[in-house]
This record gives structure tokens, C-alpha cells and sequence, in this order.
């Protein structure tokens, strides 16, 4: 069986110029994708950016999702925030 990869290729680019490359086709973008990156496009910079995280995308009850990996016998395992292994001074 041939093995699926999600990802094929990364790099940093704007967001001005990432959606400039989804309007082109020359990436692809899915939708939540899309619409972050339009929303990030209007901010200058870096303290824009993390005052925006802070006042209006956390704000209103988002919470950051950040897994905890943990490696077992057999594979790995992922704590999410509310499970009983996931550290509680978390940062």
C-alpha cells in the first residue's frame, strides 16, 4: 500500500502573497486556510499580530489547541488540554 503524505512541500511566505499564489492556482489552500491568512493580511506586524490573538481570536472563548506527545511501547500518544496527562502549567 502506498503511503499518503499530507504534506508535500513548506515554506514562509506572507499572507498578502500566499493567497496571491491561491488566487493563481499555483498553491492550494483550503478554506480555514484562506480565511486566516485574509484576516492576517491586515495586520503590519509581529505585535499586531499577537495583540489580535490576544484581544479578538482568544478573547471570545477560542483556546489554543497545543498536543502533548508521549511516547508509549507500541506508537505515540497525544494529550489534549482536559485530559488527565496533559501538564497542567502547560506554556
Amino acid at each position: 500500500m502506498q503511503r499518503v503524505l499530507q504534506v508535500q512541500q513548506y515554506f514562509w511566505d506572507t499572507p498578502s502573497n500566499l493567497l496571491e499564489a491561491h488566487n493563481s492556482e499555483r498553491i492550494w489552500l483550503t478554506p480555514p486556510q484562506a480565511y486566516e491568512l485574509k484576516r492576517l493580511s491586515y495586520l503590519q506586524d509581529i505585535e499586531q499580530v499577537v495583540s489580535f490573538a490576544k484581544n479578538k481570536r482568544f478573547a471570545n472563548g477560542t483556546t489554543p489547541l497545543c498536543p502533548v506527545a508521549f511516547t508509549a511501547a507500541d506508537g505515540i500518544v497525544l494529550a489534549l488540554p482536559e485530559d488527565s496527562l496533559y501538564p497542567t502549567n502547560y506554556d
